[in-house]
């Protein structure tokens, strides 16, 4: 994710289990705080990441309603804590789908 704050760290979280498929996770923070929760999930052949950035868009837009902005490969929802994107990517170990739940408290951050 980088780090773009002071006292900016990243961490790899245990996988979690989300819309029937195992994500890896990785969790931003700023002080020992939480400010963005990555989920990722890489898959072998971009058939597969379609149907699953589908299923996490149909989620997405359930739970938080139409994307804010969003234009191929990237949705973003606007919402009262932060913001919500998911994103479609190319890696050199395949395709991928990538969730970053932002908070808000990003603004107060002291930038690097």
């Amino acid at each position: 994710m980088g780090r773009r704050f002071v006292g900016d760290r990243n961490y790899n979280a245990p996988a979690v289990m989300f819309l029937g498929r195992q994500w890896k996770l990785q969790l931003g923070t700023v002080h020992g705080k939480i400010y963005k929760i990555a989920p990722y999930i890489l898959v072998k052949e971009k058939k597969e990441a379609n149907v699953v950035a589908m299923d996490t868009l149909r989620f997405c837009t359930e739970k938080l309603g139409k994307p804010s902005e969003q234009k191929t490969g990237l949705f973003v929802w606007d919402t009262t804590d932060g913001n919500v994107v998911l994103q479609t990517a190319e890696t050199a170990e395949g395709p991928a789908v990538n969730l970053f739940l932002t908070s808000k408290s990003v603004r107060k951050f002291k930038r690097n």
